[in-house]
């Protein structure tokens, strides 16, 4: 019964995780530099670039790509869509569910305060890539957005403690908020107080409307802290009676090393090549989860790879496929050997659809990378021909033709079952 609720809390607490800002990409921090370039001309400070507006950021800029035309006819870029871990948001021009978009920092990081967006977009966002230069060039020529950034009309009383930015393709947002974040801000250099030109051919965008932004008419409540959730006092562990040691012999040593070992290739197999293998994988870095699947996994006593796999994100982003060849490297010297270290390569070939008409066609942009990978495979298997695997694992991206990786670096954790098709024992 302690299993199963330990179980439960984990599983909630996986669930509620906050969502996780990649580390900014050199358009993120390039449109940092130049925004705030453009408030020291204007005799403004600078802003901090905060860990949770930035991770608010970067996740409206690819629901914005990915759903754009889900936007309910009337509304703007400050709408959210259904496919996340956050509630839908219809933002319409008189401000009607302006909550709904100024909360979203508390729903999805542990920043304390409202939010306030600026968003720009190609049309639609995958017939282009927005640039820093492109971006901050269209919101200095308009009142709206303009009035934003460097504190004029209504914004004038607000002071920025803290700034998000997020660049996805053919999206971009930035977020400011008055709070000081709690989970800190990114170390980013800026150039003395000059002004940095700012020269870009011009881009066709839809950009939000002029209306000035409605402003809360009380100060948003501090989200509470968590109550504290008592453990369980353990046990403690068994100790045996002085008089049940006993030294073991050579040969005992021996025995039990050859049945650890045995053991060991019980779960995962000195030689195995797998027809199939099926499992799920949550994303602990983003929140997504990932449905994946491979043809002939082959795998040794220390080498496996897999040509034929693929994994698809069923949530939040439903529309990116990716095939992912593999090479990994075991290490089966362990002192539980059910537990099997490994390392590796994997290669992302990812196509990212997006819909470009009322009749579900898709328009697909290809993203290509490479990832480092390492982490624990934990073997459940009750037969050893169909062996079930937990991993733990941490991907970071090492090369990305992309500079934005739909699946970023970060903890993955994931349960594949394995069907053999040759399997031997030593």
């Amino acid at each position: 019964m302690k299993c199963k609720s330990c179980l439960l809390l984990l599983l909630m607490a996986i669930i509620t995780l906050p969502v996780k800002a990649d580390a900014p990409t050199q358009n993120e921090i390039e449109l940092y530099k130049l925004i705030m370039a453009y408030r020291a001309e204007h005799g403004l400070p600078a802003i901090p670039m905060s860990v949770s507006l930035t991770a608010v950021a970067q996740t409206h800029a690819r629901d914005v790509f990915m759903y754009y035309f889900e936007i309910p006819e009337g509304c703007n870029l400050h709408s959210w869509s259904a496919h996340g871990r956050w509630q839908k948001c219809d933002y319409y021009p008189d401000h009607r569910n302006a909550a709904g978009m100024w909360s979203k920092p508390k729903e999805l990081t542990i920043y304390p305060g409202y939010g306030y967006e600026i968003s720009n977009a190609f049309t639609p966002p995958t017939s282009g890539v927005c640039t820093p230069e492109g971006s901050l060039e269209s919101w200095k020529n308009s009142p709206g957005h303009n009035a934003v950034i460097i504190n004029q009309d209504i914004w004038t009383d607000y002071h920025w403690n803290a700034i998000g930015i997020g660049m996805y393709m053919g999206s971009a947002c930035v977020w400011f908020g008055q709070e000081v974040d709690p989970a800190g801000n990114y170390d980013i250099p800026l150039a003395v107080a000059a002004a940095i030109a700012v020269s870009t051919p011009q881009q066709t965008v839809r950009t939000l409307d002029q209306t000035p932004i409605q402003l809360p008419t009380q100060t948003p409540s501090v989200r509470p802290e968590p109550e504290p959730v008592t453990e369980p006092t353990p046990e403690p562990a068994y100790t045996p009676e002085p008089s049940r040691r006993r030294t073991a012999t050579r040969t005992e040593e021996t025995e039990t090393k050859t049945r650890l070992i045995d053991r060991y290739f019980d779960y995962s197999g000195r030689h195995a090549l797998y027809i199939l293998n099926v499992g799920y994988t949550y994303s602990c870095a983003n929140g997504y989860h990932l449905v994946n699947a491979a043809l002939c996994d082959f795998r040794t006593t220390i080498v496996g790879f897999s040509i034929l796999n693929a994994e698809i994100a069923v949530s939040p982003f439903t529309k990116r496929f990716a095939y992912k060849p593999q090479v990994r490297f075991y290490i089966p010297a362990t002192k539980f050997l059910s537990v099997v270290p490994y390392g590796g390569v994997e290669i992302d070939m990812s196509y990212v659809g997006t819909y470009f008409s009322e009749k579900y066609q898709y328009d697909f942009a290809t993203q290509f990378y490479v990832n480092a990978i390492g982490g624990a495979a934990l073997n459940l298997s009750i037969l050893p021909n169909v062996p079930l695997e937990v991993k733990f694992e941490y991907r970071h991206p090492i090369k990305c033709v992309d500079s934005n990786p739909p699946a970023p670096k970060g903890f993955y954790i994931s349960a594949q079952l394995y069907f053999a098709l040759l399997y031997r024992r030593k």
